[in-house]
C-alpha cells in the first residue's frame, strides 16, 4: 500500500508565473484536474512529491506548439507561446481527468496544422435576422457565466479566435462622445453592457483568444438616423440597401471604432461585411 501511495504523488505543486495572466489560467485548469483525481495540490514546493512546471520557450518552438517532458517526479510543459502554453497544460488536465497518472505521462509534443481556428457567434441583440430562436437567448448571452463557459469550450477545443457580429456593435460597447444622440441607453444600462464586454475580452485574453468585432457595412443605430436625418435605411429591419457614405456618418463611423479600441485595448481587431448596406458601390468606393 505504502508503494502504491507514492506511486500515485499525492502531494503536487505546480510552478507558474502568476503575473501572467494566460500562465495562470493554465495553473488553474490542471489543478482543477488534479483535485478532481484526489491529488493534493499544495502552495508550495516545499513537501511535494511531483512538481509540474509551466512556461514559454520562443527559441525551440513553433507559436501555439508545446513540448510535455516528465522527469523523475516532475512534468515540464513548454508552449512556443502562452497560447501553446494553455493547450500543453489542458492536454496534460485532460489525460489525468481520464484516469492516467502523474508517473504515467509520457513525453509528447503538438502544433497546430490550422493557424487560423475561429468561431463566428451572432449576438441576440442588433441581430441580423430576428427569430424566436434568437430572442429566447437573449438574457443567456448577457450573462457573464455564459461566456466563461462559452471561452472554456473554445480553448479546450483549441479554438483561437472569436468573432462578434451584429448590425451595429458600437453603441452596445461605447457612448459616442460627439453623437451621445446614437445611443438608445441611459448611462446605467450603458455601463452594464460596458461591463459585459469587458468581461468578455478580458476572460478571452486569459485563455490567449484572439476577438474581433464584425459590424455590417454601413448601419447605424436607429438613433443616430433620426437624430441625424441620414441613413434612413440603414438599420434594421433593412439589409441588401444602398451605403450611406454622407461626412457625418463617415465621421461618425471613424471615430466610434476609435473611441471602441480605446475603451477596449484587449480587442484584437476589426473585421468587415462587404455586402449588406453598401449597394450601389465600386469596390474602390467600398475600400475609400
Amino acid at each position: 500500500m505504502a508503494g502504491i501511495q507514492a506511486g500515485f504523488a499525492q502531494r503536487v505543486y505546480v510552478q507558474y508565473d502568476a503575473a501572467t495572466p494566460q500562465a495562470a489560467y493554465a495553473s488553474k485548469q490542471l489543478k482543477e484536474a488534479l483535485l478532481a483525481q484526489k491529488y493534493t495540490v499544495l502552495n508550495d514546493q516545499k513537501g511535494s512529491d511531483f512538481l509540474i512546471r509551466l512556461g514559454v520557450d520562443t527559441a525551440r518552438l513553433e507559436s501555439e506548439a508545446f513540448n510535455i517532458v516528465p522527469e523523475q517526479n516532475s512534468i515540464i510543459i513548454m508552449g512556443g507561446d502562452n497560447r501553446g502554453m494553455i493547450y500543453g497544460s489542458l492536454s496534460l488536465a485532460e489525460s489525468i481527468q481520464h484516469g492516467m497518472r502523474l508517473k504515467q505521462v509520457q513525453k509528447r509534443s503538438e502544433k497546430p496544422h490550422y493557424p487560423f481556428r475561429a468561431i463566428k457567434h451572432n449576438t441576440p441583440w442588433y441581430s441580423y435576422r430576428s427569430s424566436s430562436a434568437l430572442d429566447q437567448h437573449y438574457e443567456t448571452v448577457r450573462d457573464v457565466r455564459y461566456w466563461e463557459a462559452f471561452l472554456d469550450m473554445m480553448a479546450e477545443n483549441r479554438f483561437n479566435s472569436l468573432s462578434l457580429w451584429n448590425l451595429h456593435p458600437f453603441v452596445y460597447m461605447i457612448s459616442p462622445k460627439n453623437f451621445l444622440e446614437a445611443s438608445p441607453f441611459s448611462e446605467t444600462e450603458m455601463k452594464e453592457w460596458q461591463q459585459l464586454h469587458q468581461e468578455i475580452f478580458r476572460m478571452a485574453h486569459e485563455r490567449d483568444i484572439d476577438t474581433y468585432i464584425i459590424p455590417f457595412n454601413i448601419f447605424v443605430s436607429p438613433e443616430f438616423a433620426e437624430a441625424y436625418g441620414v441613413a434612413h435605411e440603414n438599420v434594421y429591419p433593412n439589409y441588401y440597401v444602398s451605403g450611406d457614405t454622407s461626412e457625418i456618418v463617415k465621421r461618425y463611423m471613424r471615430e466610434s471604432i476609435t473611441q471602441m479600441f480605446q475603451e477596449y485595448p484587449t480587442l484584437t481587431g476589426l473585421g468587415l461585411t462587404l455586402g449588406e448596406g453598401i449597394a450601389g458601390m465600386t469596390p474602390q468606393q467600398r475600400e475609400d
